[in-house]
């Protein structure tokens, strides 16, 4: 979700902007949320800081390397699925009606359960798969994807995580 300000335990940012609702943390997401990333107060759990906040303008512009650099490797399906799929993105993250200065990242239904510590899940997300995808990421745009880029291509629809959605099961305000 875009926002101008990154919420804490007293501040909770005006306007949220809904930008995709998905079940999981899919690469497209965690992509979006590499560039500078934190630990921020949680929107939904609103008693925990297990939400992530990043520089939305540098996950946008990382996001567009690595997909043209994707469409670029000569594996993808002859449709015109990636390339209108890659539009649409762009035509949702450029928007004035999405962008803000961050991306805020809600986790807690992913890592919630009957146990675990949800902020140390959020920590070992931060500190280990969001940088393992952003060095996948950063040698597919250098043009040196490595395996696990390359398996992407024909389940791409379902594995990226490129859709987007106005609307979220749950209510920001």
């Amino acid at each position: 979700m875009p926002a101008d300000t990154v919420p804490t335990a007293d501040h909770r940012p005006e306007p949220i902007r809904p930008l995709a609702e998905w079940n999981g943390l899919p690469p497209v997401h965690l992509i979006l949320a590499g560039a500078e990333p934190r630990r921020c107060q949680s929107l939904i759990w609103r008693d925990q800081a297990i939400g992530i906040a990043a520089d939305y303008a540098a996950g946008v512009e990382r996001l567009f390397g690595f997909l043209d650099a994707f469409a670029k490797l000569g594996t993808l399906p002859r449709d015109r699925g990636f390339a209108a799929a890659r539009a649409e993105a762009e035509s949702v993250l450029t928007s004035d009606k999405h962008r803000g200065r961050y991306l805020l990242l809600e986790t807690g239904d992913t890592f919630a359960g009957p146990q675990g510590d949800l902020v140390a899940e959020v920590d070992r997300l931060l500190g280990d798969d969001i940088p393992a995808i952003l060095r996948d990421v950063d040698d597919t745009i250098a043009g040196q994807p490595p395996k696990s880029v390359l398996r992407l291509a024909d389940g791409w629809r379902r594995q990226l995580g490129l859709a987007w959605s106005d609307v979220l099961y749950y209510d920001v305000s």
